[in-house]
């Protein structure tokens, strides 16, 4: 009988999720004793969904632990739990629920009787038990999962569309400097308020379920490819700024997106290329400007979400696309995008037509020389362009990339301002 219980996940040594927002998780068996079967007769069915004991059956139940992921979390008793094939809520199934705060007890049936010791409470752990768990009459653990509410659940702003999930500039916040789960980034904190606000204003609101072990700079890089926003340094602080040069007013704030350019360059501030420092520099032109071919751009983009509605099963909504590129060009299109931090069809939309806006539109990328006096200069500034050569008249552009020579002279690769 010890050798009949089942179980579907029971793995030792694997990544502890982290939630932010609200989503779908899975469990991790922690620990069990007790497993029992009791004679024939009829039964009560299990929480498993197995049926009622007929005669000459058996009824099977143990004491579980089931692990979730890093708390402390709230438990909403109105969230949705997924018992094999079945569904059901949370304040519906018999689970001792604990909540993942520092310290925590164990759960006190364990205390009390467990064979296993020494007998542990999962500090900082989000955690059930069944005490014990009625299987039913099959000796199966269910293949259980909950809709959670995690870190910062609800920071999105009020509109509904977003009103589970978590701003972004809050995760990139936890992920640096929570005591609890941040890596102990050093320094200055980070300046994330215009993409906090940026993101709220955009519906930009993420439910992100770290369950897998990858480099801090890979989750980052997805938030910013997700977000159309660019990660620098500036003068000592980490610094987050969108792309976007829409203004928005919604959802409980206003992004103006400053499209003011700093500084206006002449052809007084442009340097020759052809220096010693500087031989490759292509071309006697102060602006060396390069254009990209339109019939080659990506017109069709695809995203993967965790739609919410479809109880967090992977979904492709609708694409979005340029039709009159699509009319000229033929379809381009690129890989579908992986979010699975979206949980919303309306975010997904927001998301892709910024991504393909960018992909679409930024045709033009400019390189130019200036000297030390403009080492303030950075990328995400806005400069306008003035040189008589390409014609350029005030012309704004972005900075995307900043080189210093042995001279002490500045490259500066721009991209238009679209």
């Amino acid at each position: 009988m010890l050798g009949g219980l089942r179980y579907n996940t029971a793995q030792y040594g694997s990544p502890i999720p982290i939630l932010w927002g609200t989503s779908r998780v899975s469990l991790n068996v922690l620990d069990g004793y007790g497993f029992q079967s009791k004679g024939s007769g009829s039964g009560k069915g299990g929480v498993g969904g197995g049926g009622k004991g007929k005669s000459g059956g058996k009824q099977y139940s143990v004491n579980v632990a089931l692990g979730f992921c890093v708390g402390p979390i709230n438990i909403n008793p109105n969230n949705s739990l997924w018992v094999n094939a079945g569904i059901s809520n949370t304040n519906r199934v018999p689970i001792n629920w604990y909540a993942g705060t520092d310290g925590q007890p164990p759960d006190p049936v364990f205390a009390s009787s467990s064979t296993n010791t020494p007998v542990i409470g999962y500090s900082g752990l989000f955690y059930g038990t069944g005490t014990p768990l009625q299987l039913g009459n099959s000796p199966v653990l269910p293949n259980l999962s909950a809709e959670l509410n995690g870190f910062r659940t609800g920071s999105a702003g009020p509109s509904s569309v977003v009103s589970p999930d978590a701003n972004p500039q809050w995760i990139l916040y936890d992920m640096l400097y929570d005591p609890r789960i941040g890596i102990g980034f050093p320094g200055p904190h980070a300046d994330l308020s215009v993409y906090g606000n940026y993101c709220q204003a955009a519906l930009f609101g993420f439910s992100l379920l770290c369950d897998r072990q990858q480099p801090l700079s890979s989750w980052v890089e997805e938030l910013m490819l997700l977000t159309s926003s660019a990660l620098f340094w500036s003068s000592g602080r980490l610094m987050v700024i969108p792309y976007c040069t829409q203004q928005w007013d919604q959802n409980g704030t206003v992004f103006y997106p400053n499209l003011t350019p700093v500084v206006s360059l002449t052809d007084d501030d442009f340097l020759p290329w052809s220096t010693t420092a500087n031989r490759s520099g292509g071309g006697k032109d102060p602006v060396l400007i390069t254009r990209s071919d339109a019939s080659q751009f990506t017109n069709w983009m695809s995203i993967e979400i965790m739609l919410r509605q479809y109880w967090y099963d992977p979904f492709v909504p609708p694409p979005q696309f340029d039709q009159a590129s699509i009319e000229l060009y033929g379809p381009r299109t690129s890989a579908s995008v992986q979010a699975h931090e979206v949980c919303s069809t309306d975010v997904a939309n927001g998301v892709l037509q910024e991504m393909l806006l960018r992909k679409h539109r930024l045709r033009n990328t400019f390189r130019f020389r200036v000297g030390w006096r403009y080492m303030l200069l950075e990328p995400m500034d806005i400069v306008a362009l003035t040189d008589s050569v390409s014609g350029l008249a005030n012309y704004p552009v972005r900075i995307i990339e900043v080189q210093e020579d042995d001279l002490g002279a500045l490259t500066i690769t721009a991209e238009e301002l679209v």
